[in-house]
């Protein structure tokens, strides 16, 4: 894993982990199946949905790519309403629901934006997410979750600019990233993973792989904005700050490398 780690430098390394993680789900008699519908499945498999229903749902959201009210056939209705509400932070009292608007041609500049900015993170969004969801009645700018990989939930009332959008997509591609090394080398030992820490970028006390995350996703959006030109604003400090929340005997040697060698300046 470290030979990966030591490329994250300079470029991004899902497609690698992405094509182990594969091979280890053909390792367990999963051929034949879409990562993403395996990790849905088991995130929702109350359903009963077979993985060939699965499979054909996953191509609908890859074909469709900007998901509003009524993008997706309705036997998934249910289950796309779990997935929402699990994206909410406070999901009891949620009123989350897709947006009913048609957002494409504001999506499509922010996709055009990015492309001008960084062709090669392009390339990663365009091969490696399904779909962006447009959501309403959220207060998250942007969300995605580990079980519905290659999705990236956007709140639509935050439309109002078009870089601010384009830097959410890339820090939710941070967190997939983040996601698929830890799947492939767990980046926190046993004993740490409930030790809670104030973190700045959330104000709020995290856990390490927390913590890790929101290194992961201001490490990529800092270079984003780099070779947008733009500034950083407090992103930097912000790192650095959390950074220092981190001691080494709550990581195991993959995670201490991604802080030491990768995070750090």
């Amino acid at each position: 894993m470290l030979e990966y780690l030591r490329e994250a430098k300079k470029k991004w390394i899902i497609a690698l982990c992405f094509s182990d993680v594969v091979k280890i789900m053909e390792d367990a008699d999963t051929q034949g199946f879409f990562l993403q519908s395996l990790l849905a499945f088991n995130f929702e498999e109350q359903l009963n949905f077979s993985n060939e229903e699965y499979d054909r749902f996953f191509k609908q959201l890859k074909k469709t790519f900007y998901i509003n009210d009524g993008c997706f056939p309705a036997i998934y209705n249910n289950f796309m309403h779990s997935v929402l509400l699990s994206v909410d932070k406070n999901r009891r009292n949620s009123t989350i629901e897709l947006s009913k608007l048609d957002h494409r041609a504001y999506l499509n500049e922010t996709m055009k934006f990015i492309k001008d900015t960084d062709v090669t993170t392009y390339n990663v969004i365009v091969e490696f997410v399904l779909c962006l969801i447009n959501v309403e009645s959220v207060k998250f700018r942007s969300t995605s979750l580990p079980r519905f990989l290659g999705c990236i939930f956007l709140n639509s009332s935050k439309y109002n600019d078009i870089e601010e959008t384009a830097l959410s997509i890339v820090h939710e591609m941070a967190h997939y990233e983040l996601f698929l090394i830890n799947m492939l080398d767990p980046l926190i030992v046993d004993d740490s993973k409930d030790e809670l820490v104030f973190s700045d970028f959330q104000n709020t006390q995290r856990p390490p792989i927390g913590r890790l995350h929101s290194c992961h996703a201001i490490f990529r959006m800092i270079a984003f904005q780099k070779k947008a030109n733009r500034t950083v604003g407090d992103l930097e400090s912000i790192l650095n700050l959390t950074l220092k929340t981190f001691s080494a005997s709550s990581m195991t040697e993959a995670g201490r490398y991604l802080v030491d060698n990768i995070y750090c300046s």
